[in-house]
């Protein structure tokens, strides 16, 4: 099952969903410090964007009916 529609990410910029889940286990995509909103937070610091990008993937795992407390792997 993949995932387009996740909850309080900005729309994937390519052809990718945040998420999929494939025999009970879900994988999140490569995520980015891009607010809901789709603003890019580049220029902000380290901590901002690593708040962020966390967050991502938090709601893509959310949007799976998952969530980090599920977490078994990260890369």
């Amino acid at each position: 099952v993949t995932y387009s529609e996740s909850h309080g990410l900005a729309a994937p910029g390519g052809h990718y969903s945040h998420a999929t889940s494939a025999g009970g286990l879900v994988f999140v995509s490569g995520q980015l410090p891009i607010a809901r909103d789709g603003t890019k937070l580049s220029d902000q610091s380290f901590e901002k964007q690593a708040l962020q990008t966390l967050a991502n993937v938090s709601a893509a795992l959310a949007s799976a009916g998952s969530g980090i407390d599920d977490l078994v792997q990260v890369r």
